[in-house]
């Protein structure tokens, strides 16, 4: 399974290589979580059990998830590091 994976980087890393072309992937990571996305934007789909009703704990369920994906490496947000500090903040505003 990795080597599909590496293979498909190496496929979106060469054709973009010039910058001139328009990249659309989709499909679903190890962990069962859907991704699409192209050069503008990047979407990942994450099942959340139990959705909690209230907003305030909505948000901070969707937050958690968030910083779990990061930290199983499904995602890899550098700009997120300069933004934890906000998102600690906001988390306890709620």
């Amino acid at each position: 399974m990795h080597r599909c994976i590496n293979a498909a980087i190496e496929a979106v890393i060469e054709a973009t290589g010039s910058g001139n072309q328009d990249v659309s992937v989709s499909g679903v990571d190890l962990n069962g979580n859907t991704l699409s996305g192209n050069n503008e934007q990047f979407r990942l789909n994450a099942e959340i059990l139990n959705v909690p009703l209230k907003k305030t704990a909505l948000v901070e369920r969707l937050v958690d998830k968030f910083m779990q994906l990061r930290a199983d490496g499904a995602i890899n947000a550098p700009k997120a590091d300069y933004n934890s500090s906000k998102i600690s903040k906001l988390k306890t505003l709620l």
